[in-house]
């Protein structure tokens, strides 16, 4: 087991540390290092020959004298050799018991996943993944933009707790922040929910990918952060366009008091209810092609006040916005 040589009441000395392995498999540096079983495996194993502590299953964060909470996630490499993200990244399981009776401040989510070290290795099959290289380490905080739609996300996945609807969550529910599966089907992970009898399927809190592929993008193109990552101009090009496209939140004063995102698109959407295009150009002072293949789709964006191809919170979410012509 690996000494202490960070300082543990310092979150940029426990970064730093993590750096050593930047480019690194945990088993190049620790050649005893072994995988631990289930998924979260390699963070464990970084827990334990890294950083020098034993493993746990507590609801605290990993490092708690800074609230720091470490998470390993795989990428994948892309046909033009580009690294992405290979899955949404699954953090704590959700107690519906417990859950209940907190608000975000006190949730097992905030509580635990405020503040992120996340460690991005590049996934081989066939590799154990002691024998995976680090691609990426780096802190991580939600910018208050995209905090206000994780706080809805978790009051919407927090309201059908309390309805007893536990058993009915589903990732598409949400768009920053879901309730995803977490292990088989079987009944034995099957969960007790408050205010229902009906067992549930127990979930995870867990990062879209999306989300997780807006973090990579802005680490490659970040002077500040150290990485070996690999995206193809093309790719960063086609990046670019989605997550720093238009917003329709410019800023959180966007919000009227208590209104969550999906609130303000349909606020923002009302006022064309029963509108002609031709109104509709007038209202937005824009011209649209009556012609063009994408004309439905152009006109939900000047209803909304987009002006890039991309809506940069749909691209985070991983949503498509699809346009019906009667």
């Amino acid at each position: 087991m690996a000494k202490k040589t960070y300082n543990p009441k310092s979150a940029t000395s426990i970064l730093n540390y993590g750096k050593a392995l930047l480019g690194k498999s945990l088993k190049e540096v620790y050649p005893n290092a072994v995988l631990h079983s289930g998924k979260g495996g390699l963070g464990q194993a970084v827990e334990k020959y890294h950083y020098g502590y034993e493993p746990n299953s507590e609801a605290e964060p990993d490092f708690t004298e800074v609230g720091l909470e470490l998470k390993c996630t795989p990428l994948k490499e892309l046909a033009d050799k580009s690294m992405a993200s290979k899955e949404r990244l699954v953090l704590n399981i959700i107690n519906y018991v417990e859950e209940a009776q907190k608000s975000f401040e006190t949730s097992s989510f905030w509580h635990k996943n405020h503040f992120l070290l996340l460690m991005f290795y590049l996934h081989k099959y066939g590799v154990s993944p002691v024998d995976m290289i680090f691609k990426l380490i780096r802190t991580w905080r939600f910018p208050k933009e995209d905090l206000k739609i994780i706080i809805d996300d978790w009051n919407k996945i927090h309201s059908k707790i309390l309805d007893g609807q536990a058993h009915k969550l589903t990732e598409g529910d949400t768009f920053y922040l879901a309730a995803c599966m977490k292990g088989s089907k079987a009944n034995a992970e099957l969960r007790k929910q408050p205010n229902s009898d009906e067992l549930a399927q127990q979930r995870a809190y867990s990062l879209k990918t999306g989300y997780i592929n807006k973090i990579i993008l802005q680490s490659f193109l970040d002077e500040n952060v150290q990485h070996q990552l690999q995206i193809s101009p093309k790719r960063v090009k086609s990046l670019q366009k989605k997550y720093f496209s238009d917003k329709i939140v410019k800023s959180l004063h966007s919000y009227k008091a208590k209104e969550t995102f999906e609130q303000l698109i349909e606020r923002r959407l009302k006022p064309f209810y029963g509108k002609t295009v031709a109104q509709i150009e007038r209202k937005k002072h824009v011209v649209l092609n009556v012609k063009a293949k994408d004309f439905a789709y152009n006109v939900c964006r000047a209803m909304l006040g987009i002006k890039t191809r991309k809506i940069q919170e749909f691209e985070n979410a991983g949503i498509s916005l699809k346009s019906i012509v009667l």
